[in-house]
C-alpha cells in the first residue's frame, strides 16, 4: 500500500516537473518571439526610414540639378541675348504731326542686316500692325557711342500721308503711294497705343548679331530669337 503511495506519489512529482519545463519552455518562446518582433520591427522602420530617407535625398539632388540645369539655361539665353538687347528702335510723334524714327545700337560692335519698318493697324477687326507704311534697310549699325556713329534717326512725314487731296477723276491720293487709303486722314496718322479697338503706327526691328542669329523686336519692344 505505502510502495503504491510512493509510485503515484513519484508520478505526480513527474507531470508536475514536466508541466513546469513546459511552461518555461513556452514562456521562453513566447520571450523569444517577443524579441524577435520587436527587432523585426525595428529592422523594418529602418529599411522604411532609409527608403524615405533615400528618397527625399534623390528628389532634393533632383530638384538641385532641375534648378541648376535651368538657371544654367537661363544664363547661357541670357548671355546669348545680351547683345540683342541692346539695340531698340522707338517712334516718336512730333508737333507738326511727322513721325520721327530713332535706331540705337548699344553694343560695343555693329549688328548687321538691319530693317526698320513702320507698320499700320488699319482697323479694330486686326489683332496686330501688319501693313507696310515704310521700310529701312541698313547692312550694318554702327555702336550708337562710337566715334564713327550715333543713334539712326529717320522721319515719316505726315504730309506725304495724312494730307490726301481728291484729283479730277474723284480718286483719293497722297504724296506717298504706300499710303492705305484708310491712313489719308491726320486723325487716323498717330501712334498706336496698344487698345485692340483702336488703330494706328508701330515699329518692327529686325537684325542679326556678330554670331549671326536674327533677332526681332516687335511694336510692345519685346525681342524674340528668329529661326535661320
Amino acid at each position: 500500500m505505502i510502495k503504491h503511495y510512493f509510485g503515484n506519489f513519484h508520478l505526480l512529482v513527474e507531470a508536475d516537473e514536466q508541466a513546469r519545463r513546459a511552461a518555461d519552455a513556452g514562456w521562453e518562446t513566447a520571450r523569444w518571439t517577443f524579441w524577435l518582433t520587436i527587432g523585426t520591427f525595428l529592422l523594418v522602420a529602418g529599411a522604411v526610414a532609409a527608403a524615405i530617407f533615400a528618397w527625399k535625398t534623390w528628389t532634393a539632388t533632383r530638384d538641385q540639378l532641375t534648378n541648376s540645369n535651368e538657371q544654367l539655361a537661363m544664363a547661357r539665353q541670357a548671355e546669348k541675348q545680351s547683345e540683342a538687347s541692346n539695340v531698340s528702335a522707338w517712334p516718336q510723334m512730333e508737333t507738326n504731326g511727322d513721325i520721327s524714327i530713332t535706331i540705337r545700337n548699344g553694343n560695343g560692335g555693329p549688328v548687321y542686316d538691319v530693317t526698320c519698318q513702320v507698320l499700320a493697324k488699319l482697323s479694330p477687326l486686326i489683332p496686330l500692325p501688319s501693313d507696310v507704311i515704310h521700310r529701312w534697310h541698313m547692312v550694318a549699325l554702327l555702336p550708337s557711342a562710337s566715334l564713327l556713329s550715333r543713334d539712326v534717326s529717320f522721319t515719316v512725314y505726315a504730309a506725304d500721308h495724312a494730307n490726301a487731296s481728291t484729283d479730277h477723276s474723284g480718286t483719293r491720293r497722297t504724296q506717298d503711294p504706300s499710303t492705305p487709303a484708310t491712313m489719308d486722314t491726320a486723325k487716323s496718322w498717330r501712334l498706336w497705343d496698344g487698345d485692340p479697338d483702336s488703330t494706328g503706327l508701330s515699329l518692327n526691328l529686325n537684325f542679326r548679331d556678330s554670331s549671326g542669329v536674327r533677332w526681332q523686336r516687335d511694336w510692345n519692344g519685346c525681342l524674340t530669337q528668329q529661326d535661320k
